[in-house]
């Protein structure tokens, strides 16, 4: 697995499957989530890759310099 924190580096229009969520743990609706994911890799090929949020959206507001 790599993690990408700039979208910028990331290699350009390839087509993927997003998962997107704030995942904080492994749930059971997250490990579905992925399940599904998979299971469309399986079919298509195309790599899977998860979209979080740092800092984590219930997490305080603040302002970056």
């Amino acid at each position: 697995m790599e993690t990408v924190v700039n979208p910028e580096q990331t290699p350009g229009n390839q087509r993927v499957i997003a998962a997107i969520g704030a995942f904080d743990g492994l749930h059971r609706g997250h490990k579905e989530l992925f399940k599904t994911a998979l299971k469309i890799k399986d079919k298509t090929g195309l790599p899977v890759v998860a979209v979080t949020f740092q800092p984590h959206p219930k997490r305080p507001y603040q302002v970056m310099p």
